[in-house]
């Protein structure tokens, strides 16, 4: 089962015509080979029905009729036989690619992960040398070009498929099929590979490293074909692909974490799932880096590092804390020698002066140095007040 790459081929599948030639080829072929031949009256005498292949129906009812298990290279001559004497067939074009990087949504996979959220999977598809099976259809105003025949194809469908060994004998594994107006899912293009590579196919449950919702995600809930000899296949009905790096645990919480989302702490501490380590760890607003929640300091709706923090000054008209930098010299009075009083604001006090009475926010030029309180600031209002009464009516 060698994958010729990155050549669009024609794929010539046949349908139910199973001639009467064609059955007494057969017939003599399986009677040279076990000295038995299918007598069932109720056998279906088609290529492809809702129970697989020919040739996978035919070994199927000498198992079960006659105990006796035709081989791969029996089945394959089954299908080259009915193949040959065909004359109902059905076109597909396809190609095996390694090389995962088409635009999203040209082979009516718009919907796949791999090109957004999962989209590392991609490159470890890549690394662990998997192929995309694509099939096309000749369009003159398609974008593929054939390199035998220089014709113009469209996208129509694709799936992954993997290279992978059982008692050292290689087996293909398909998995993650999407397409246009669903023209193709993934059992039929498992009958349509195993009649290419003339072996048989076998529904299997698929993980990676235990998951099917991981970062290699596997559509409906792990569902997954096996191709190959019947003798490889037998008896398989769950594999773990492994592919790319396995996934670390989250220390709180235990789950899977998947590559870039498994977040590990300056200190070494982790790994962590995203939400397990932002209830443990800050972005220190100062900063930039991470800080353990038991060391931020707080200064209003912002947090700091411990290093940040003891850089901070804290503003004496609203006590928050701030950088130096950031600060302003602000006049607030006189002092008893007659010199300006000074102080360093933060820079949202700068913008607004805060009565020292009521604790409200005004526009500077509104703001009345009381001389008579030590010039602490007052509004107009708080000011009026204390000079004129509290029987003072203010309209504001």
């Amino acid at each position: 089962m060698e994958l010729e790459t990155e050549r669009i081929f024609n794929l010539k599948v046949p349908m139910n015509g199973i001639s009467e030639e064609c059955k007494a080829e057969i017939d003599r072929y399986l009677i040279c080979e076990t000295g038995h031949t299918i007598l069932d009256p109720k056998f279906d005498w088609v290529w492809l029905n809702r129970r697989g292949t020919f040739p996978k129906r035919a070994a199927a009812w000498f198992r079960r009729v006659l105990k006796i298990d035709l081989t791969g290279e029996q089945m394959s001559k089954l299908g080259n036989i009915a193949k040959a004497h065909s004359d109902l067939n059905e076109d597909f074009w396809i190609d095996f690619t390694k090389k995962l990087s088409w635009e999203r949504g040209e082979f009516g996979d718009g919907s796949s992960c791999f090109w957004t959220a999962n989209r590392e999977a991609r490159y470890a598809l890549e690394v662990d040398g998997a192929y995309a099976v694509r099939f096309f259809l000749p369009n003159p105003f398609g974008s593929w070009v054939g390199q035998d025949d220089g014709e113009t194809y469209i996208g129509i469908a694709r799936c992954w498929l993997v290279e992978r060994y059982r008692n050292g004998q290689k087996f293909l594994i398909i998995f993650n099929a999407y397409a246009r107006e669903n023209e193709l899912d993934l059992l039929k293009i498992a009958r349509i590979l195993s009649f290419h590579f003339g072996c048989s196919y076998k529904k299997i449950e698929l993980t990676n490293y235990g998951e099917t919702t991981g970062m290699v995600y596997i559509n409906a809930g792990g569902l997954g074909y096996a191709i190959g000899a019947t003798e490889v296949i037998k008896g398989l009905s769950r594999f773990d692909l492994e592919i790319g790096n396995a996934p670390e645990t989250c220390t709180s919480c235990d789950i899977a974490v998947w590559g870039e989302d498994a977040i590990w702490a300056p200190n070494g501490d982790g790994p962590y799932c995203k939400d397990c380590y932002r209830e443990r760890y800050a972005i220190c607003d100062g900063c930039g880096r991470d800080v353990a929640i038991e060391d931020v300091t707080r200064g209003g709706n912002c947090k700091y590092c411990q290093d940040c923090a003891d850089s901070m000054e804290q503003c004496p008209n609203c006590s928050e804390v701030f950088f130096p930098e950031n600060g302003t010299r602000m006049f607030v009075g006189v002092s008893d020698d007659g010199r300006a009083k000074e102080e360093v604001w933060c820079g949202v006090c700068e913008r607004g002066y805060f009565c020292r009475s009521c604790n409200t926010r005004w526009r500077r030029a509104e703001m009345i140095c009381n001389h008579e309180t030590a010039y602490r600031m007052e509004c107009p209002i708080c000011y009026a007040r204390r000079n004129v009464g509290d029987e003072l009516e203010v309209a504001v």
